[in-house]
């Protein structure tokens, strides 16, 4: 099975202001970004099948805390992110 460890994933600028950056040799095997807020309502999803190892997104949240939920076939990873 795929086998990915957290630190695997890289998202940075931390804290992110418009424009959030994954990168990792393994994303190519996920399928979707979610982020969720404190209260685990959705605020933002994006469907990233068939990319190349690195995702730009655009989320537009309001400063806070989130959890970037990353997903594939075979597992999430989860981390907390924060925007300013």
């Amino acid at each position: 099975g795929l086998c990915v460890q957290d630190q695997e994933i890289t998202i940075y600028p931390q804290p992110a202001n418009d424009e959030l950056f994954i990168s990792s040799s393994s994303l190519p095997a996920f399928e979707l970004i979610e982020i969720f807020d404190v209260k685990g309502i959705c605020k933002y999803s994006l469907k990233i099948k068939g990319n190349n190892g690195k995702v730009t997104i655009k989320p537009k949240l309001r400063s806070g805390i989130y959890i970037i939920a990353i997903s594939g076939e075979k597992q999430t990873v989860r981390k907390q992110i924060s925007f300013q």
